[in-house]
């Protein structure tokens, strides 16, 4: 996950005829979080733990739930969190069990649901 107002650094290498050419490469990240967003986890299947990404306009407490295709809740964290970026990683040790799931976070104005996969 990034963070907002960040700059990411890099180089990239480029092969030519007499051997590689170095080169810079910056990213100067400026987007204000204006809305609410739960991404993708990563990675995905996952065999050991995943992280989970959301932005948020503003500071705010966040219920994490993870539950799996009954519906049965198996996993539950509940935090305050600042607004921007965020992130929250689970271990498969928190949640004992493979196969699809779903994750859900919530908050007082905002709720959104995604799938993921554990592999055993």
């Amino acid at each position: 996950v990034i963070n907002t107002n960040s700059t990411l650094k890099n180089e990239v290498y480029t092969q030519q005829a007499d051997g590689y050419v170095v080169s810079s490469l910056s990213l100067n990240v400026r987007k204000a979080i204006n809305e609410y967003q739960l991404f993708q986890n990563t990675p995905n299947p996952f065999t050991d733990f995943t992280s989970i990404g959301f932005s948020m306009p503003k500071d705010e407490t966040v219920s994490l739930d993870v539950f799996d295709t009954s519906g049965r809740v198996i996993y539950s964290k509940t935090k305050h969190f600042t607004k921007g970026l965020n992130q929250i990683e689970i271990s498969t040790d928190n949640i004992q069990t493979s196969g699809i799931l779903y994750y859900r976070i919530q908050t007082n104005s905002y709720t959104a649901t995604k799938k993921m996969i554990v592999v055993q």
